[in-house]
């Protein structure tokens, strides 16, 4: 049985590989204990800070509505706090103006993969690789959907060892291969 933390171990060393500031924020909770509450607190305190970054963007955004950067860092806090259908709006916006960014892609696919839309979340990190065809991060989060949201396991299959063959020295594969059972 696959562990979340260890999926999102990998994930998170994808992006330590240069693929960008992106996590998921749907671990399982820690055990209720004195560190427990502390963490809580620093989320607590990291969401409140994103909340008010967020206030800021929309304001500027306000006299510069189509500026993909401020718009593309407002879908990232959104992403980041859990919103999804805030941010799959504001992706959607970026992603209107600039067509070509496979990392938006990714992340709005992500965020269809929270909302249960798994066919659409393929269909994003498929634009995403036509795009960029080494995408790490589409890959991975192909093999994820196909997986554990579809069970399509001959998908799955078939996305890994693309990016194994895109990615042969990233020294996560064998883990995540053993993890995945594929």
């Amino acid at each position: 049985m696959f562990k979340k933390e260890f999926f999102f171990g990998v994930f998170v060393g994808f992006l330590i590989s240069g693929l960008g500031v992106i996590y998921y924020l749907n671990l399982e909770k820690p055990a209720a204990s004195q560190n427990g509450a502390t963490q809580d607190a620093s989320q607590e305190q990291m969401t409140q800070a994103l909340q008010e970054e967020i206030k800021k963007l929309e304001t500027q955004l306000k006299d510069d509505p189509e500026n993909v950067k401020l718009l593309t860092t407002l879908g990232n806090y959104y992403f980041d706090t859990g919103n999804t259908k805030m941010a799959i709006a504001t992706y959607e916006k970026v992603l209107n103006l600039e067509s070509d960014n496979s990392a938006v892609w990714v992340d709005c696919g992500v965020m269809y993969r929270r909302e249960g839309d798994f066919k659409r979340a393929i269909d994003y990190f498929d634009k995403a690789l036509s795009l960029d065809s080494t995408n790490q991060n589409a890959l991975f989060n192909k093999v994820i959907v196909f997986k554990f949201d579809l069970n399509d396991i001959g998908s799955a299959k078939k996305a890994f060892r693309d990016l194994e063959n895109i990615s042969p020295n990233n020294p996560h594969i064998e883990a995540f291969r053993a993890e995945l059972g594929l």
